[in-house]
């Protein structure tokens, strides 16, 4: 699992690109996420769900995005995607009951992204 610290040191460049980028958005009032999840789409789709339940009980106190693909593998998702086997145990994770308690019982807030922009919104100045 990628970390902040190996991104830095693993790609440097693109670190400081990054860091000037978010400096940037912060500045103009744009919500900044404190952690992204997106290390899931290797996760076999049998191991979907232990992964996310790994990734609930691990998160940190602020706003993380998980990103998710969820879809139905029927038909026409087969015929679109390769990945629909994925994308379909990433709808069967997140609807299940034992994560739907997880997130329950860890008392995490489950946002949209307009509740985000509010909660972090920067109030206006000058005139």
């Amino acid at each position: 699992r990628a970390t902040a610290e190996s991104f830095k040191k693993e790609r440097p460049a693109l670190a400081a690109v990054a860091e000037k980028t978010i400096a940037a958005l912060d500045k103009a009032g744009f919500p900044i996420l404190d952690a992204i999840d997106s290390n899931n789409y290797g996760v076999a789709p049998e191991k979907k769900k232990a992964y996310y339940l790994k990734v609930l009980k691990d998160l940190k106190p602020g706003v993380t995005e998980i990103i998710i693909h969820a879809g139905i593998a029927d038909a026409e998702l087969n015929a679109i995607t390769g990945s629909s086997a994925r994308r379909d145990a990433d709808l069967r994770a997140f609807t299940d009951p034992e994560v739907i308690a997880t997130i329950k019982e860890l008392g995490i807030e489950v946002i949209t992204w307009k509740q985000f922009r509010a909660l972090v919104a920067k109030p206006k100045t000058g005139g």
